[in-house]
Formats: C-alpha cells, structure tokens, sequence
C-alpha cells in the first residue's frame, strides 16, 4: 500500500527515523499547488487538530497542502500519489469539531474533484 500512498506514518520500531508523531496543536494549513486544488482559499487557521507530523516519503508524491505547526514544523497536509493520480489524501481533520470549519468540507471535496480528474483515472 505504501506504493500507492506514497506517505506513511512510520512506527517507532522501523528503521526509518524520527518516527511520526501527532500532536493536538492549531497550525495553518496553506495550499503548496494551487493549480492542482480546486478550493476557493489559499491559507487556513485550524484552531486545534490533530496533526501527523514526521510522515516518511515512501514514492514520490505532489503535496498540496502543507501543515504549519506553532513550533515551526511542516507537514504534508494533503498530497496526490504520483504512481497512481487517482489516490489523493486530505489529513486534517481527526476533530469532529473541526468540521464546523467550511475549509475542512471544501478541502475534501477538493480533493475528491483532483482524485476524479482524468488524469487521475489513467495513471
């Protein structure tokens, strides 16, 4: 599956190092390829998530969104898998409450509409 998702949460047994993490914080989520998300806003405030953070890059993939934490850390926030166009992720979101933020339900329909390109269904 790593293949296919081409971002990973990485376990703290594995070789790969740091391990993924996820903190409860606010952070900023700010679209990295707006020619690829089909939403209406650029930037957004979440006012506290759950945050994955030290994701591992198994195959390479366009990041859409990046996840910017108080602390200064970035984190992929939403990506396409580069092997197969029609698997996009939008990982904000793990706080029911957070979907009271119309930016939540947009990004995700955002990228349903990327993963139902044509481009997407022919890789």
């Amino acid at each position: 599956f790593r293949e296919w998702i081409g971002v990973h949460w990485v376990w703290g047994d594995e070789t790969i190092a740091p391990g993924s993490g996820h903190p409860h914080v606010p952070c900023d989520v700010i679209i990295d390829r707006p020619d690829l998300f089909p939403a209406t806003w650029n930037q957004h405030w979440i006012p506290r998530d759950e945050v994955y953070v030290r994701l591992h890059e198994s195959h390479p993939v366009d990041v859409i969104a990046t996840a910017h934490l108080p602390d200064g850390e970035k984190s992929p926030a939403a990506w396409q898998a580069n092997a197969h166009r029609n698997v996009s992720v939008w990982a904000p979101g793990h706080r029911a409450d957070v979907f009271d933020l119309p930016v939540m339900v947009d990004g995700i329909a955002a990228m349903i509409q990327l993963a139902q390109r044509p481009s997407a269904t022919s890789a």
